[in-house]
């Protein structure tokens, strides 16, 4: 018995490095290895939403410019059944509404995939993405609508922890927070 707990204690370090997602709260960060015959990289990322519903993310490759000079887009992602639009459409803007009292607006990008079926992205790029980032992390709501119309409601509650594990995974330190004044 105490070989087996010996023998536990001393492979956790190992199985912690192979683990691939770890979950704070609403929100998920993640990374994916890609490896090619020129190079190999890492893809953090954070995100919140999925199962049939919208997902909101941040993702980074290792390597970027990252912080303090470049922050991590932030995409939204919205995909409708076979036959059916999505709620954004082309031309007409999606409304960010954070609960620390920021709007964005940005146009939506809309397409129909190989296996036929619609979908919508909505994305704030960098540099413009800091302010709303902060927002999220300052913030427990975000809501996103298009003309009027409801598009996705998402939970902030776990959001700034993901977000600096998968800033960490892509190996971006302290320059990586949100804080004004801390790294920025």
């Amino acid at each position: 018995m105490r070989a087996c707990l010996i023998l536990l204690v001393l492979a956790a370090p190992a199985l912690a490095q192979d683990r691939s997602e770890w979950t704070y709260g609403d929100w998920s960060a993640t990374f994916e290895a890609h490896d090619s015959t020129e190079d190999d990289w890492l893809t953090c990322s954070a995100r919140t939403g999925g199962d049939g519903w919208p997902v909101l993310a941040v993702s980074v490759f290792e390597g970027d410019a990252g912080p303090p000079g470049a922050y991590p887009d932030i995409k939204l992602q919205e995909w409708a059944p076979r036959h059916y639009p999505t709620s954004m459409q082309d031309g007409v803007p999606a409304h960010f509404s954070f609960d620390t009292g920021l709007e964005a607006e940005v146009m939506p990008d809309v397409m129909i995939t190989d296996e036929g079926l619609q979908e919508a992205h909505a994305n704030i790029f960098s540099p413009g993405s800091l302010e709303p980032l902060r927002a999220m992390a300052a913030g427990s709501r975000l809501e996103v609508s298009t003309g009027g119309k409801p598009v996705a409601s998402f939970s902030l509650k776990g959001f700034t922890a993901a977000y600096l594990k998968m800033m960490e995974l892509c190996g971006f330190g302290a320059s990586a927070s949100l804080t004004p004044g801390l790294g920025v």
